[in-house]
Formats: structure tokens, sequence, C-alpha cells
């Protein structure tokens, strides 16, 4: 059975190269905001949060807007103001730019009791990922120090058996692919 888990969407990068908000851009008929909201909706969390910035185009929507207390500190900061809002045991995260994420991804990293991260091409996926509400004083710690990259953090959380890796199959790779452009990137050949 799924233990309980909040669903929170890091909306709140400054998304230098792309020039503009992310959260508004229109994929597929609606902004990139309210697709992963719905997607996040989709999966029944007990809590959904937006961490965003204070001038988001969520704003005014029904969803709860957390904001960053560290300022330009990256996914970190908004992780942080996540987890301080997160009243469930588990916090499932999806960053705002990976438009081609899937329900079923999400569910395999849910299946899990604890925290789980992805791992593909030598990397974590710390921006869609499953953090335990533990982890909230090594993200702290992270603030406070002059390394806030996700990968340090997550290196730190498995060491403290605080989170575990899971591998998906290369068919569902694209899934965890960001827009970071002003052009869309090409859409990829399937997602199973």
């Amino acid at each position: 059975m799924q233990t309980s888990f909040t669903a929170g969407l890091l909306a709140g990068g400054r998304s230098s190269r792309m020039g503009r908000d992310k959260a508004a851009l229109e994929f597929e008929g609606e902004m990139l905001w309210q697709r992963q909201v719905r997607l996040l909706e989709s999966l029944n969390p007990s809590q959904l949060l937006i961490s965003g910035r204070p001038d988001g185009p969520y704003i005014g929507s029904s969803y709860k807007v957390i904001y960053d207390q560290h300022a330009d500190q990256g996914p970190l900061a908004g992780l942080a103001a996540l987890l301080r809002a997160c009243v469930t045991p588990r916090l499932l995260v999806l960053a705002v730019d990976m438009p081609w994420m899937t329900s079923s991804v999400l569910k395999q990293m849910l299946v899990h009791k604890g925290g789980v991260v992805i791992e593909h091409d030598g990397l974590w996926e710390g921006t869609a990922a499953v953090y335990p509400i533990e982890i909230l004083s090594l993200v702290e710690d992270a603030l406070a120090g002059p390394d806030h990259s996700l990968q340090s953090l997550i290196r730190r959380a498995k060491q403290a058996g605080l989170m575990e890796t899971c591998r998906i199959p290369p068919a569902q790779a694209d899934a965890f692919r960001s827009w970071n452009t002003p052009h869309p990137p090409d859409a990829p050949k399937k997602l199973s």
C-alpha cells in the first residue's frame, strides 16, 4: 500500500536560459505549470503545493504557493520551502520544465516506501524525486554552506540511508528531459 505523500511543483527558478518564466510557457495548449499540476493531481496526493515566485502565473489559483526563504539558491531552496510546508512523511517533487514526465514514471517512484531518486546517465534526477521529510536538516545544512547542488544533497542523503536509487528502462529516460531554451525541444519518439 502506498503511504501518503505531498506533491510539490518546483516552479520558482529564474529561467535565465529561457529568458522568461518557464511556468507560463504554453505546451500542447496549456501553461507548463497547469500541465504539471494536473499530472501531480492525477496521483492523488494528500497535499499539493507550488514552490514559486510571488509574481508567477499560478498566483490567484486555488493552489497553495510557497515562496523560497533563500533567494537565488536554485532548486535546493524550493525543496527546502516545500519540505517545511509538507504535512506527510514524503514529498514528491516535479520540476515545471519537464513536460514529458508521465504518471507511470512518478508512480514507479511512489511504490517505494521512503525517499527515491532516479539515476541515469551517471546523474541523479533530483527535480523529479521522492524526498523523505527527514531530509530537511540535510537540505538546510546545504543551504547554509557553499554547495547548493542537488547531486551533493542526494549523495549525502544516500550515505545517511534516507534515499535509494531506482533505475528506469531506457525508453522512459525522455520523461526527465527539461525545456530550457526559448524554442521547445523536439518531442521524444516514444514514452512508455
